[in-house]
């Protein structure tokens, strides 16, 4: 139940005019609601910026590890095209060339198995007596590894494995990729090679592509930094990790560290490069007064959008609550009007408002009811008029079977036989066409009026044409509309066979697919290229519903369904396709 103060609350309003009654409510909704939408824009923006920038930061991550994943597999084949290259294991073991011809030999050797420098900076060969064979094709040095290292090298038992970051004299950092020289064939080891990967390369994989601001760098599983946008930090082991990884594959969290607030996005990297045993992390340090420096302009053009629209709307309700106030009277005395059956058109506001509008609406509804109600009108007058034309050839059956029964008697009396059968084919005919009005027969009783037909063609073109129907039994009991055959058949015997020399053939067949009986009737007659002459509105006096007539009636009754088609060629005959929806 409503409590007192709701239903005094509710009284009154009801007492104020419409403008007011809007006004009020109104102005005190936008006064609530900026504020509570003030809030929850700051907080769900805050929100929405750091998922966004996360969700961007994780895809570029995704693509630093695919590049990642690309520059190893070029190392890998790189590598492995060198343990494969014979010449290469033969050059180590050959005592007969010098120092210099060897590392002539060697850089040529790499050349030619697909030598990168955008991958690769520096190459370092060692034999099994310590002999060192450097290769680079830039101006830089590296320094060997202490001799107990390389002897730990060459001692061990190994195919590949990873060494400490290393320096060039430019400060350029570099990660040693080292590979046991083993020969498949003389399975001997002939020394090591120390493959130096550029983190340059490393570094350009991911710097490009982060916002500015943030700091980005690669994390080893030892807690040694790779890579970093500050190069300063390359090679240091990181003692607080904890601050950044994450028993998931990719992390994000919010970190308050020394008065600062970053976000931090951390992305698992062995989903791309874990094949290569180095358990690698990519991590990106965003500071959050980058991602939020924009929203305190946020924050401060709410504030003003909204004093501004309590003031804007407050002038626009009082103006607009006046119009619709307007525009209500108007048309309600208009309903008053019609209830009093004063249906004149009266004078509609100037304005346009839903009101309005509705007024609009609501006449041309009438208007196209009218209109609707007249097209139907013509509609039905067409078919009455196409229905008219087929009675107009019809007389009263019973007089007409009763004289045709009577000139049959005189002729049977007389021993007439060829016009006792012309008689019966007629009343035959007539009988199924009329068929008590009918619109549709079954297809038995259409093969009837078409053989009829041809019965009383035959005795005036003795000898001239036969007749072939090829129809499935089965098919015989469905209904058709009534005379589709008949003036198909009446077309072929008087413009295609009677004028042909010799005999002729009409062939009718008809078969049902997917649902449609499809009927073809066909004539070995004179043809004719012009097909627009079959279309041609039959004469009157020359009886008949003519092709047109049956193609118009096809479509009122059937519509979308039905189809009439006509292949003719002089000389060839005449094809006609009919094709109609079945109906039980």
């Amino acid at each position: 139940m409503k409590s007192k103060s709701t239903k005094r609350t509710i009284h009154l309003f009801q007492k104020f005019k419409i403008r007011y009654t809007f006004l009020l409510p109104m102005i005190l909704w936008i006064m609530v609601s900026s504020i509570v939408l003030s809030t929850i824009v700051f907080f769900v923006s805050g929100k929405f910026i750091e998922n966004e920038n996360t969700k961007f930061i994780h895809k570029i991550h995704e693509e630093t590890g695919s590049q990642l994943e690309l520059n190893f597999n070029r190392l890998s084949i790189f590598s492995s095209n060198l343990l494969k290259n014979n010449t290469f294991h033969k050059l180590l073991r050959d005592n007969s060339k010098t120092f210099d011809e060897k590392s002539e030999s060697l850089s040529r050797i790499f050349g030619d198995i697909g030598y990168e420098t955008s991958v690769i900076g520096f190459i370092k060969i060692i034999t099994n007596d310590l002999i060192i064979y450097n290769h680079t094709l830039e101006d830089i040095q590296l320094p060997t590894p202490p001799i107990e290292i390389l002897n730990q090298y060459l001692s061990e038992k190994f195919i590949w494995q990873w060494g400490e970051m290393v320096h060039d004299q430019n400060g350029k950092a570099y990660l040693p990729y080292i590979l046991k020289v083993h020969n498949l064939s003389t399975m001997k080891d002939s020394g090591i090679a120390i493959i130096y990967l550029r983190e340059d390369t490393l570094h350009a994989s991911y710097n490009n592509l982060l916002p500015q601001g943030s700091e980005s760098f690669i994390l080893s599983g030892e807690n040694y930094v790779i890579s970093h946008s500050k190069s300063d930090y390359i090679g240091y082991k990181l003692f607080d990790n904890n601050l950044y990884m994450d028993t998931n594959s990719f992390s994000s969290n919010r970190v308050n560290q020394f008065g600062k607030s970053d976000v931090i996005v951390a992305t698992n990297l062995d989903d791309y490069i874990g094949g290569y045993h180095l358990n690698w992390t990519i991590i990106t340090k965003i500071p959050t007064y980058i991602l939020f420096k924009e929203l305190d302009q946020i924050r401060t053009s709410i504030i003003i959008i909204t004093i501004l629209t309590v003031t804007l709307v407050s002038l626009v309700i009082l103006s607009l609550s006046k119009t619709l106030s307007t525009s209500i009277s108007n048309f309600n005395q208009r309903i008053q009007q019609y209830i009093k059956g004063n249906v004149t058109e009266t004078e509609k506001g100037s304005v346009s408002n839903e009101i309005l509008e509705l007024e609009h609406a609501y006449d041309a509804l009438i208007q196209r009811i009218q209109y609707l109600i007249e097209t139907n009108n013509q509609e039905k007058e067409k078919q009455r008029d196409l229905e008219l034309q087929a009675l107009q050839a019809q007389i009263n059956p019973h007089f007409l079977y009763n004289t045709l029964d009577a000139v049959a008697w005189i002729a049977k009396m007389k021993n007439q036989k060829d016009i006792v059968d012309i008689i019966l084919s007629l009343a035959t005919f007539f009988r199924l066409s009329l068929h008590k009005g009918d619109k549709y027969i079954t297809l038995e009783e259409e093969l009837d009026i078409v053989k009829s037909y041809v019965a009383i063609e035959k005795i005036r073109f003795p000898n001239k044409f036969e007749l072939i129907t090829d129809i499935d039994e089965d098919l015989l009991d469905y209904t058709v509309l009534k005379l589709i055959f008949q003036p198909f058949v009446e077309n072929a015997i008087k413009h295609g066979i009677s004028k042909k020399k010799g005999p002729g053939t009409i062939h009718i067949s008809g078969f049902l697919k997917e649902g449609t009986l499809i009927f073809q009737i066909s004539d070995d007659g004179i043809g004719n290229d012009d097909i627009s002459a079959f279309f041609k509105p039959a004469k009157v006096q020359s009886g008949g519903y003519g092709i047109l007539n049956v193609r118009e009636r096809m479509r009122i009754e059937y519509g979308k369904g039905t189809d009439l088609s006509i292949t003719s060629a002089a000389g060839k005959g005449t094809l006609i396709t009919i094709t109609i929806p079945m109906i039980d």
